[in-house]
């Protein structure tokens, strides 16, 4: 496919060169935004431009060690245009990343291989290390418990029946505590923490109610490690394939976990309440005793 965005920018980039200075594919990064608040994205966009007669070449997608970032879209596309007299191809990689939390988000450098038409190695491109800077959200935790995102909407709908159902047996009487689910433990521990207003500060309650459901999900999913760190449960919930649904749900609850740690401003008692029912709505779905599949 030829596009005149294409041709324009290729056209900058041989500035100074002829075409048969051209040897080996030319690559192009560039990380934007470079400085961003836990849970917003910053775009990597890869650009490989080569003479197509010296091709087709086929680029391995790469693969990446990142730090205090996460990958949550990534695609390809490949493009076609006559320059002065002969068609350079040009194939881009764009990698969606996701921060968590302040400090620096670094992609680490990583090569970028390629095969030749009768798929022999052809060569090698390095991309280097690039660092974006997270900082802490600026606004009021009770701006953001009020953005509720999409996922939130859906396991609200998901969990409202259970929610119901777990109310009526409350009324009527408590289970054994031996008898309840690790979720149902949990729901209780983090609506204690919200009610206990006189006992701590809020913002040492929002760490506990954290606490109590990263230890949920690492126990529910079979993650092994207490210490497990939220990035980290994320990756292990992906390679065993879960539920991207819910993991989405967890990378957002998460996320604003962060948010409101880092945001600097006065957490309320309400806020905090509004906030541990989101979470109980996550946590009543899994109330059935076992292990996922």
């Amino acid at each position: 496919m030829k596009t005149a965005g294409f041709a324009a920018s290729l056209v900058l980039i041989l500035l100074g060169a002829s075409v048969s200075a051209w040897a080996a594919p030319r690559l192009e990064v560039s990380l934007s935004p470079q400085e961003l608040h836990p849970g917003e994205s910053t775009q990597m966009t890869i650009e490989i431009f080569w003479p197509q007669d010296e091709g087709p070449y086929t680029f391995a997608f790469p693969s990446l060690s990142l730090k205090n970032l996460t990958l949550s879209r990534q695609g390809e596309s490949e493009e076609s245009a006559s320059i002065q007299g002969a068609v350079w191809a040009k194939k881009t990689f764009v990698l969606e990343l996701k921060a968590w939390e302040p400090g620096d988000g670094t992609v680490e450098g990583f090569p970028l291989n390629y095969t030749d038409a009768q798929g022999a190695a052809a060569g090698s491109l390095q991309v280097l290390a690039h660092t974006v800077r997270i900082t802490a959200l600026p606004r009021s935790p009770r701006g953001v418990f009020a953005a509720a995102g999409g996922a939130a909407v859906v396991l609200l709908l998901a969990g409202l029946w259970g929610l119901r159902r777990m109310r009526g047996k409350r009324k009527k009487s408590a289970l054994p505590e031996e008898n309840k689910s690790e979720a149902e433990k949990t729901i209780l521990r983090i609506r204690q923490l919200a009610e206990a207003s006189e006992k701590d500060p809020a913002e040492t309650r929002l760490r506990q109610i954290g606490t109590a459901l990263r230890s949920f999900v690492i126990a529910h999913y079979e993650l092994g490690d207490a210490g497990l760190g939220e990035n980290d449960m994320i990756r292990s919930l992906e390679s065993k394939k879960q539920d991207s649904q819910e993991i989405n749900i967890l990378r957002e609850l998460f996320a604003r976990l962060h948010e409101v740690k880092y945001s600097g401003t006065r957490l309320t008692d309400r806020d905090l309440k509004e906030f541990s029912e989101e979470i109980v709505r996550y946590l009543s779905g899994k109330r059935v005793v076992g292990r996922p599949g």
